[in-house]
């Protein structure tokens, strides 16, 4: 093997925090740019038909950032975690599913459904993530690809 195409080990605790902080540091700047709010009005006009009463309520802004810093990392760690690239990608993308399922439950309860900043995360630290367990040489695709070891390691 040459040393062109070998993939540098990865540092998956330094990169979950790296990409973490990425995810929710754009989080907060799109928002302070206003552009999350933007996102937030466009789901609104998408979901809610005419006709139908818009929600006056509106979430806690420290809820919605506490949600936020709890899924970002989490989302990061098991993304970085876990074996193989299709893995990943299917929890990235049921994660957003996940997220953007809270818009209905939102609206029933009779909260504006705000969650742009949640969804800018996510989507920032899965394609993050993505990025970097494609360049890098993942523990979990090292062990998931040597089954001898696995077997040494339960005797």
């Amino acid at each position: 093997m040459d040393p062109s195409s070998h993939k540098q080990p990865a540092d998956v605790g330094f990169a979950t925090i790296a990409i973490a902080l990425m995810g929710i540091g754009l989080s907060a700047g799109l928002n302070y740019l206003g552009m999350v709010g933007q996102l937030d009005n466009w789901i609104m006009e998408v979901v809610v038909k005419p006709g139908f009463s818009v929600p006056e309520q509106s979430l806690n802004p420290y809820l919605i950032w506490a949600v936020t810093i709890v899924l970002v990392p989490s989302l990061t760690a098991v993304m970085l975690n876990v074996s193989g690239g299709w893995r990943r990608l299917l929890i990235w993308v049921l994660a957003l599913i996940v997220t953007f399922f809270w818009v209905p439950v939102l609206l029933l309860a009779a909260y504006e459904p705000e969650i742009g900043v949640a969804l800018v995360g996510l989507l920032w630290s899965g394609c993050c993530a993505m990025v970097y367990s494609t360049n890098h040489e993942m523990p979990a695709d090292l062990i998931d690809q040597n089954p001898a070891k696995q077997d040494d390691a339960k005797s």
